[in-house]
């Protein structure tokens, strides 16, 4: 739904943005076994690591890692627990904010060590 009174900000977001691609992996359980699926996005987005305040909030064992936020159009559509790759660093997707009234979809991504 869009709202009349709130401002699009994809025209802004659109003038900082980069062409990024990630390949995006996916996870799925098929016969009762988890199946992962890659597959190559193009798209533009921000990336921008997180504050010092946002990383005191995280676990003390995960803070030396490499958080990131993605602002993305809301053409790219990832889930939390999905993982991209870019870069030739494997990050997961660990949160997900939707502010598609004003034009955009932030992402909270954190390098995988799970890999």
């Amino acid at each position: 739904m869009v709202y009349p009174n709130l401002p699009n900000m994809s025209n802004v977001i659109r003038a900082w943005m980069q062409p990024i691609t990630f390949t995006v992996i996916t996870k799925a359980i098929v016969d009762h076994q988890e199946v992962e699926t890659e597959s190559s996005v193009e798209t533009t987005a921000v990336r921008v690591p997180l504050k010092p305040q946002e990383l005191l909030v995280k676990p003390e064992g995960q803070r030396a890692w490499r958080w990131q936020h993605i602002f993305a159009l809301t053409t790219l559509e990832l889930n939390p627990d999905d993982v991209v790759v870019f870069d030739s660093i494997r990050y997961r997707v660990m949160a997900k904010q939707d502010f598609q009234e004003y034009g955009y979809i932030d992402y909270e991504i954190c390098e995988d060590f799970s890999s």
